[in-house]
């Protein structure tokens, strides 16, 4: 089964990029832009898709990728169950590769991950238009330059921060908080 961490790919973006050593230390890889992006402009694009329809087909696709949409915690625990026998890790990646966009009820998780690392400032923010969960540039970025978003501004549901605690883990926002809280 293709898990949704494990998928490096260019599905969904919408400028040339590419994966490597990340400038971040600690941060492991990162995704870099091969090409100049302005301001505003749309990095990447995933069609939403409800977990039981992402499900009922099979799961991430090789030729395709799309915004699983998570809104309770049911969602999350299907996740959890479709993912969980193939990869032990499941539930942590999940804290990894879950989050969600401000002033939206929901969470999403890309069937193939994005590899972006926090900063702050971040050079991309995620938003939800036209049925389609989209990474949009805040500022000019350069080529070459690793694209970075800000987890400590993601929208991240209560029903979310709970089903990580049970299962004793934190969402990335929770973490970066945190984190910036013992730096501070």
């Amino acid at each position: 089964m293709l898990l949704p961490w494990n998928m490096r790919s260019n599905q969904g973006f919408q400028v040339d990029t590419e994966i490597k050593e990340s400038t971040i230390a600690g941060a492991g890889t990162g995704r870099f832009t091969k090409v100049p992006i302005s301001d505003g402009a749309v990095i990447r694009t995933d069609t939403i898709q409800p977990v039981d329809a992402f499900i009922a087909s099979g799961g991430t696709a090789e030729d395709h990728t799309v915004a699983v949409e998570v809104k309770d915690v049911a969602d999350l625990d299907k996740l959890a169950a479709f993912w969980g026998p193939h990869d032990e890790r499941t539930k942590q990646m999940m804290s990894w590769f879950v989050s969600g966009v401000p002033g939206i009820p929901a969470l999403f998780a890309l069937s193939h991950s994005f590899h972006c690392n926090h900063s702050q400032p971040g050079n991309m923010k995620p938003q939800v238009r036209d049925g389609c969960l989209q990474f949009v540039a805040v500022v000019d970025i350069a080529a070459g330059a690793e694209l970075i978003t800000d987890y400590t501004t993601y929208g991240i549901p209560p029903f979310c921060k709970s089903w990580m605690a049970e299962n004793g883990f934190e969402d990335v926002r929770t973490k970066e908080q945190q984190r910036n809280r013992i730096e501070n």
